[in-house]
Order: structure tokens, then sequence, then C-alpha cells
């Protein structure tokens, strides 16, 4: 078949599809629960052209079947996502942890390193503030690449220190 045979047989019904073929791919890269919603419609409305409703009923099918179903998936994607929890990662997830001090930290102006969850961080403390090895900080920030420390209590014998392999 010829290029001019295959547009000749072309229908409706073709178009349609492809309309809301299109539409559904383009949901995958711009989520929002609507362009698929009127993907889903363009299909009623192929189905309805292969019926052999007029254009002017296969539009009104794809607009009405489209706006019918935006409220209910948006409704039904709020409503499975609204118990999710925040997810930090990075350096947010790092405040309030704890670590253990590597190098000597000698205040703002020395920085040392400290090893949280087996990763080793160049951290600092406040101006005056001196931390030798092995003491236990609590990250109250990141700054940067370098986490601001705070000095916790000695751990006891016995307690599990953060970093360490158990």
């Amino acid at each position: 078949m010829d290029v001019v045979g295959f547009f000749a047989s072309w229908q409706a019904v073709h178009t349609w599809l492809v309309v809301g073929g299109a539409l559904v791919v383009a949901e995958m890269f711009i989520p929002g629960f609507v362009i698929g919603s009127f993907g889903i419609g363009a299909f009623v409305a192929a189905l309805m052209a292969w019926l052999g409703v007029e254009l002017n009923g296969q539009l009104a099918i794809c607009a009405v079947v489209g706006a019918a179903l935006v409220m209910p998936a948006r409704w039904m994607f709020r409503h499975l996502m609204r118990g999710a929890p925040d997810l930090q990662s990075g350096a947010d997830a790092m405040a309030g942890r704890k670590g253990v001090v590597l190098d000597r930290i000698e205040g703002d102006l020395t920085p040392g390193r400290v090893r949280v969850n087996g990763s080793t961080w160049s951290a600092r403390t406040a101006a005056g503030v001196v931390l030798e090895p092995e003491a236990v900080v609590r990250i109250e920030r990141v700054e940067g690449v370098k986490l601001v420390v705070v000095p916790l209590a000695t751990p006891a014998v016995g307690d599990e220190v953060p970093g360490e392999a158990s």
C-alpha cells in the first residue's frame, strides 16, 4: 500500500487512537492525572467513531469522559499519597544524627573528621570548642560539605557508638 492509499483509508477511529495513546504517554512525563484522563476519553471517542457516532458526538464524549475522570483520579492519588512519610535524604537527613570524632576538632577554624554511619565527613564546632578523637557528637546542621557538630556526653562502657560495626 502506498502512502496516499494509507491516508485515504485513515478513519476517525485511527485519529482518536493516536491522540489517546499520545495523551496517555504524555501523562507519564507530566504527571497530574489530567492529561491521561482525556487520553482515556479519546479511547472512548475512538469506540464511538467505530460505532458510527458523528464527529460532534465524538468530541462531546471525549470531553465528558475526560472531565469525569479527572476528579476521581486526582482524589484517589491524593488519598493514596496522604500517608506517605516525608523522606529526607542527603544533607537534610544528617541533622540530629550522632557521630564519632576521628581527628581533633579545634573550634570553627581547625576542622577535623567525623564518622557518621560508616562515612567520613569534615566537621567543625562552635568557636572555642575543642573535641578530641573518639568523642561522640551530634550533628547540628550541614554547611556546604562540612558538618557542624556539638559534643555529647562520653558513652558508657557497652553503649553502642554511632558508626561502629556491631
